[in-house]
């Protein structure tokens, strides 16, 4: 069911892209899953930051306190987050931090241009970065992309992160 969840919210057109993956469903039921994936917010995904309107990605800033807790501040709005609350927590594997919550941490140990690469080698490292980016516009509720590129398939991000433990 997981990868169908996810080719449905991924869709240009969500009925399309049912039609597409059951094409013997009959349209009630297409329409009803359709109608489960526009109001599907996942639960990891944590109760998200209060951006004040107007705000940029260069308006963000992280600094963590301790490895799973971090300040975060938008304009004059701040608060102080843990990975719990920000949904970084795997709830399968005995609440583990999600690959999101570790490159959010190595970018903060390693503030300098290429901390990506500090990442441990995965095959599919392009994909964590894209599920990194997704978390991080959904969090903080910012359009735009939150990491700039450097050089050819590296990049950094557009806001400031930084770690005080």
């Amino acid at each position: 069911m997981r990868r169908y969840r996810k080719a449905i919210l991924v869709g240009d057109d969500d009925l399309n892209t049912v039609v597409r993956h059951w094409p013997d469903l009959p349209e009630h039921a297409r329409r009803a899953i359709v109608d489960l994936a526009r109001s599907y917010r996942a639960a990891s995904a944590g109760s998200g930051f209060p951006t004040p309107a107007g705000a940029s990605w260069a308006d963000v800033t992280i600094v963590f306190l301790t490895p799973n807790d971090a300040q975060i501040t938008v304009g004059k709005v701040t608060q102080v987050f843990s990975f719990e609350q920000m949904g970084l927590l795997n709830s399968r594997r005995s609440r583990s931090v999600k690959n999101e919550g570790k490159m959010l941490r190595v970018y903060a140990e390693n503030p300098e241009t290429g901390s990506y690469f500090r990442l441990p080698f995965r095959k599919n490292l392009k994909i964590y970065i894209a599920t990194f980016r997704k978390w991080l516009q959904e969090f903080f509720g910012l359009p735009g992309d939150p990491l700039k590129p450097f050089e050819s398939a590296q990049w950094s991000p557009r806001f400031t992160i930084s770690a005080k433990y």
